[in-house]
Formats: C-alpha cells, structure tokens, sequence
C-alpha cells in the first residue's frame, strides 16, 4: 500500500467519523440491526471491520498454522465463555463448535491477516511509538492532571 491508498483510507475514516458524530445513520457503515444505542461507536466500528476485511481480502497473507489454530482456540474459548454467561449447555456448545468451525477459522485467520497488515502498514508509515512520544505523553498527562511526571511514569 503506497501513501495515497494510504491517504484515501484516512480520508474515508475522516468522513465516516464527521457523518457518525452528526448523524449516525447518515453513515454508510450504519446497520440498524447492530444498533445497540451506542450509535457513533457502534458505527465506526462496523467501519474499522469493513475497512480491515477490505485490507484483508486485497492483500493477503498465508498465515501459520500454529497461530491460526492458537487464534482459532481463543476465538472459541472466548465465544464459550460467553454463551455459558447467557446460559448455553456444553451439549449444544459443541454442536455449534462443530456447525460454525469454518466461520471460527476464517475469522481467526482474518484476525492475523489484518494484525500483520497493521503492522505492516504502520511500519512502512513510520507510526510505530517511540521514546519521544512516550515522554510527551508522560508530560501532557502530567500537566493536565497535576501529578508528578515520575509519579506518572510508575
């Protein structure tokens, strides 16, 4: 990706954001039934996940398959601990499990595409944190709240 898709992507999410604040259903990424009333968050992150499969799907990346699988169990594990919490039985767990295996393996594996992508993108960007900006922050934050820079940094 050169810096003008780069750019493009910026401007889209610049955009995206200014239409979510006013109106979040003027929004392109807006979908009524995800509509929590959360609204703006909601939206933009429909558009963050539409933006990373988009990224995903034109710039793919073989994955490992330790990771895929490693990424695979904690989506699992994740979506088990979840649907106990809402009263799920281990039976019908592992159907579902079995039922929607591929779905768990797609989005683990687009998990890791779009992580490399990011870090990919943010290397060749140069937007990786360094010291510097680290400190700054220290001493904003420091600033604004009144605490002490060292207390801060602890």
């Amino acid at each position: 990706m050169d810096r003008n898709e780069a750019l493009k992507i910026v401007i889209a999410t610049t955009i995206c954001t200014r239409a979510c604040f006013e109106d979040c259903k003027k929004c392109p990424y807006y979908s009524p039934e995800r509509d929590n009333g959360y609204g703006y968050a909601q939206c933009n992150e429909n558009f963050k996940n539409k933006l990373l499969k988009t990224l995903v799907t034109a710039n793919p990346v073989d994955v490992p398959a330790s990771m895929l699988a490693n990424q695979k169990k904690s989506l699992i594990e994740d979506f088990k601990r979840s649907m106990k919490e809402q009263g799920m039985q281990d039976s019908d767990f592992e159907s579902y499990i079995t039922k929607w295996d591929s779905d768990f393996s797609k989005t683990a594996g687009e998990m890791i595409q779009s992580s490399f992508l990011i870090d990919a993108i943010a290397t060749k960007m140069d937007l990786h944190c360094k010291s510097a900006d680290l400190d700054r922050k220290f001493a904003d934050y420091s600033k604004q709240t009144g605490i002490e820079e060292s207390r801060v940094r602890e």
